[in-house]
């Protein structure tokens, strides 16, 4: 489980009540939004992010609380026994505070706040803060035109990686994942940095410039990550297909706390926490892959998704990571000792498809499968899967404001070689699996 930093909540209060005091001041629609609204209207799906509002006329700010509740009924097992048997129950509840403002024509401020969640349960914390500018105030006129092809977003902010994750359950904002778990590899995480997005017709291009950790690092050695990503066609379009990159290296800095340095989460952590609770290995990300250790990493993803008949949602994904030096520059104080101890390569691939369909207006079903193959673990070739099935139906009690989801959940490992892969203390030689049944139900409003 990651640290908790009692510092970070009043911190972030104190910057968010200095923002919010700001708003009574903010200014009205500069000369160009006539302009700009036309714009929208020849393109009115423009914007990438996940939390785009639409704003009323006149309407300025934004609060909106994400809720969710959760039950299981889960089994695991594996060779030797050495997992415990779980008892059913609930498990924590958990939710989300988010804050639009528009500070004026074209320029917003998002921050977001987990309530509660996983890694940090009962805990307030800071998410995400960043500004997003696709219009600039009447004084930049002459700079306005770029802003007709291009969006700027800048700020400490989840890392538009793959397609992903604009759907995956993030803590309490749970609605557009119609299942309840993630996919076992589940690139989540947050950066300090900047995104350049660029729009074309039905193509969108974005390249990002990155901490290539979840806060800042001045350390000797750091180094900060690229992103891309080009996609064709909307989110919400019929058809959608992008292409990801990421990459960072990180080699030469210290591993992380408590020794020190930073390091990538992306792949090696997972920002908010695990929807199956207390299975495998018990943390807060149990049951699902943390690949490498977040130091030399390249990754790729491919995201599809298409509506191919009215109320059938048809995805895909296919993802391929690479570590090339999972320890970094060893660190070791109880030994006396820094520097170089190797470069082992972690190396996976990773896939998974998943299908929606309304059965009526308030109620769906949906299945999904995905798996991790393993290819190179340490210094060596290697073979093991990690799988995962999940079935299960979504009621609209209040549509999309109240959701009531089941979940059949069965996900297994097998062929790894013993101590070639590990979830903390399980092994994933061992065959470990997990079985159930999980209920979830959450409001927005």
């Amino acid at each position: 489980m990651q640290q908790r930093n009692q510092q970070h909540p009043p911190r972030f209060f104190a910057l968010l009540m200095a923002a919010l005091l700001s708003i009574g001041a903010l200014t009205a629609p500069n000369a160009y939004a006539q302009e700009r609204a036309a714009w929208k209207q020849a393109d009115d799906a423009r914007q990438e992010r996940l939390n785009t509002p639409s704003y009323d006329e006149g309407e300025r700010l934004k609060i909106g609380v994400q809720a969710v509740g959760v039950m299981q009924l889960l089994s695991q097992s594996n060779d030797g026994n050495t997992l415990p048997d779980i008892e059913g129950g609930f498990q924590s509840a958990a939710g989300n505070l988010t804050l639009d403002a528009r500070i004026t024509d074209g320029i917003d401020v998002y921050a977001e706040l987990y309530l509660s969640s996983p890694n940090h349960q009962g805990d307030v914390y800071d998410r995400e803060g960043y500004l997003y500018i696709d219009y600039l105030p009447e004084l930049f006129g002459p700079v306005n035109g770029l802003f007709k092809y291009v969006d700027l977003k800048a700020g400490h902010m989840e890392l538009n990686f793959g397609d992903e994750h604009y759907y995956r359950s993030d803590v309490a904002q749970v609605m557009d994942n119609p299942l309840i778990g993630n996919y076992i590899v589940d690139p989540n995480t947050i950066g300090v940095g900047v995104e350049l997005y660029g729009f074309a017709g039905p193509v969108t291009a974005m390249i990002g410039y990155n901490s290539g950790a979840t806060t800042g690092d001045f350390t000797d050695g750091h180094r900060n990550a690229w992103l891309g990503k080009v996609a064709l066609g909307r989110l919400e379009g019929p058809y959608r297909l992008s292409g990801s990159f990421y990459r960072v290296n990180q080699s030469r800095n210290g591993p992380g706390y408590p020794l020190g340095g930073s390091s990538s989460n992306l792949f090696a952590g997972n920002f908010s926490g695990s929807r199956y609770a207390a299975i495998w290995d018990g943390s807060a990300t149990a049951g699902q892959l943390t690949l490498g250790g977040g130091q030399d990493v390249t990754a790729y993803q491919i995201d599809g998704r298409a509506t191919p008949a009215e109320g059938f949602t048809l995805s895909g994904v296919y993802g391929w990571f690479q570590d090339d030096d999972t320890n970094g520059f060893f660190v070791n104080p109880g030994a006396g000792r820094t520097g170089d101890d190797g470069n082992p390569t972690d190396e996976w691939m990773y896939y998974g498809v998943t299908a929606q369909y309304y059965v009526a207006k308030p109620l769906y079903v949906a299945a999904r499968y995905n798996a991790a193959a393993a290819q190179t673990l340490g210094d060596a070739s290697a073979e093991g899967t990690v799988q995962r099935v999940q079935a299960g139906f979504g009621l609209w009690v209040v549509p999309k404001q109240l959701l009531f989801k089941v979940e059949y959940v069965n996900q297994w490992a097998s062929d790894f070689a013993p101590n070639a892969a590990r979830l903390r203390s399980l092994d994933l030689a061992t065959d470990p699996t997990f079985y159930g049944v999980v209920a979830e139900i959450a409001v927005n409003f």
